[in-house]
């Protein structure tokens, strides 16, 4: 059995089924969300002192880590609207778009490898620079704060619940990561730099996303 595969699966159902509860002009868009998270896939290469899953073919970096990245892509895009936290309005420049974004991934590449070069590890260094671009994008883009709250909200409940289950499920999953590299500290069982990430990537993605696509949120009707 392969129960990374299984959990990326679970998050892509999640991810089809905001996409179906989305609103059109954000369904049109889900696949840019999805284009823009592919590279997300590479940050799998930094962790392997982290965990080692088992994955089809053996491979380093494989079909589970880009199933995870898109589906968490196109679900922290999608969800925001789902839960009602207000009209996404979109004004799609081709050109702002790339360079917001690409600016965006490098400096959280860059924040990323200062990090390492102090010797933190591979999730301290991932999760601050998610903090550092969540705190610089809200500082531009006050108003996306809902985007940000819900999706770290839903995506830190949605993970957890998955990983918990798999690991209940598959009991030797859990040995697939280096409990003795990790700070120790569990919530319900989960390690704290778990649950750090899914925090950080749920709030994080949508704020890129967003800011790259020059949305504009307005509030919804009582």
């Amino acid at each position: 059995m392969y129960p990374y595969l299984i959990g990326s699966l679970t998050i892509c159902a999640a991810a089809a089924a905001s996409l179906a509860a989305a609103p059109a002009r954000l369904r049109r868009s889900a696949w840019v969300a999805a284009l823009l998270s592919m590279p997300f896939t590479l940050v799998s290469l930094d962790y392997g002192d982290y965990w080692h899953p088992s994955r089809l073919w053996g491979m380093r970096l494989g079909l589970e880590d880009l199933l995870l990245c898109v589906s968490s892509g196109v679900l922290l895009w999608c969800l925001p609207a789902a839960l009602g936290v207000g009209r996404v309005q979109l004004r799609i420049s081709w050109a702002t778009m790339l360079r917001r974004y690409f600016a965006t991934l490098l400096a959280g590449a860059l924040l990323v490898g200062v990090c390492r070069l102090w010797g933190a590890s591979a999730s301290f260094s991932l999760f601050a620079a998610m903090a550092a671009v969540t705190f610089a994008i809200l500082m531009r883009q006050a108003g996306y704060w809902r985007l940000a709250l819900a999706g770290s909200l839903f995506y830190l409940t949605l993970y957890t619940a998955i990983l918990k289950y798999s690991w209940l499920a598959f009991p030797a999953f859990s040995s697939d990561w280096n409990w003795a590299g990790l700070c120790g500290v569990t919530i319900i069982g989960v390690p704290l730099e778990e649950i750090a990430w899914a925090t950080g990537y749920g709030a994080v993605w949508p704020l890129i996303v967003a800011y790259a696509l020059q949305a504009r949120i307005e509030p919804s009707a009582c």
